[in-house]
């Protein structure tokens, strides 16, 4: 497996990879998530490549993707309540169903976190769906914990 920063060709295989993920985020919440079905994503994940901020990653085997992670730099300067601070925050994470358990998720986070090293950043964060088990769990016994907990009231 290889990781590498995605590609314009590399497109059409982005948004297969991120169908059944959105699809699932939609089926939790379709009250904030669209349906991937709605709509073409090609020109948001070509925006997404051309950010100067967010970077694009893939995980590749000979037979095409397997993995795609979305991540943004963050550069927080100092206000009168918080620290200035820099930060690598991870939009995305796909891995194909049929490569699931396979490590590359891992090997995708890994990547993330050499990258945020080499720019002398310390702090990895992403954000899970509290209904998200099998999420969490990943996430947890890769080293992630969790640092502050966002509430909602919703009027029903």
């Amino acid at each position: 497996m290889n990781i590498r920063s995605a590609m314009p060709s590399d497109l059409a295989e982005m948004v297969a990879m991120n169908h059944p993920v959105q699809k699932y985020h939609a089926r939790l919440r379709p009250d904030i998530i669209r349906s991937p079905d709605t709509h073409d994503m090609k020109p948001l994940f070509a925006e997404f490549l051309a950010k100067e901020n967010f970077r694009v990653v893939v995980a590749e085997e000979p037979g095409g993707l397997v993995g795609l992670a979305i991540y943004e730099i963050r550069q927080r300067g100092e206000t009168l309540i918080t620290c200035a601070r820099s930060s690598v925050y991870v939009h995305q994470m796909s891995v194909a169903p049929e490569r699931k358990r396979k490590g590359i998720g891992k090997a995708l986070l890994q990547y993330i976190r050499a990258q945020a090293k080499e720019l002398g950043i310390t702090s990895v964060e992403l954000d899970v769906w509290s209904a998200n088990a099998t999420a969490k769990k990943f996430y947890k016994a890769i080293g992630f914990a969790p640092v502050r907990h966002v509430l909602e009231w919703r009027e029903e």
